[in-house]
């Protein structure tokens, strides 16, 4: 039940920023920070494996607005 709730805000959190990537928005660096730490902890507890997190990282970043 917790990974499907931890996966859920995850999801969440990936969607909003991929919507204010699309748009331009200027808050990109802040959620960009908040989709670190929430991949990070999905790390830690085992819910997303390095790799997987190590890649939306850098594809989110390369869409970062400028």
């Amino acid at each position: 039940m917790r990974n499907r709730v931890f996966k859920s805000q995850m999801r969440t959190v990936l969607r909003s920023y991929r919507e204010l990537a699309a748009t331009g928005g200027k808050q990109g660096e802040e959620l960009l920070s908040q989709v670190y730490s929430i991949l990070d902890k999905g790390v830690k507890k085992g819910i997303v494996k390095l790799g997987t997190a190590s890649r939306l990282k850098a594809r989110l970043f390369a869409k970062l607005p400028a």
